[in-house]
């Protein structure tokens, strides 16, 4: 494929440009006709497809070997601060949560420690 265009342009005997793309080639002489592809033998196709199979699986169980070694990684920490168990919303309810957005602070006027925020 990559040298296509350059087999393109010797055979047209024309140099093949984005610019000239709109205008046709009427009137012009091509050189002797020389095939741009060669014919691809399936028997060599199948014998890639095989090789790239063969490629895929090592590269298969390369990743999930690495997959499986973080994963134990993973468990031995858990295993030191395990999780906490999970619970009940009504548990979760009596939890005091607040939060506040604090705008503008200003100092007291008549306290020098102290401040006054809103």
């Amino acid at each position: 494929m990559p040298g296509l265009a350059a087999r393109t342009e010797a055979f047209l005997n024309e140099t093949l440009t984005w610019e000239g793309i709109a205008t046709p080639l009427t009137g012009h002489e091509i050189t002797k006709f020389k095939a741009l592809f060669n014919r691809i033998d399936p028997k060599k196709v199948e014998a890639m497809i095989e090789a790239s199979k063969e490629d895929a699986a090592a590269e298969v169980a390369a990743k999930e070997k690495a997959e499986a070694e973080k994963n134990k990684a993973s468990q031995t920490e858990l295993d030191k601060d395990p999780i906490a168990d999970e619970i009940e919303f009504d548990d979760f309810a009596k939890v005091d949560m607040r939060i506040a957005r604090i705008i503008l602070v200003k100092k007291c006027q008549k306290r020098t420690s102290y401040l006054n925020s809103s």
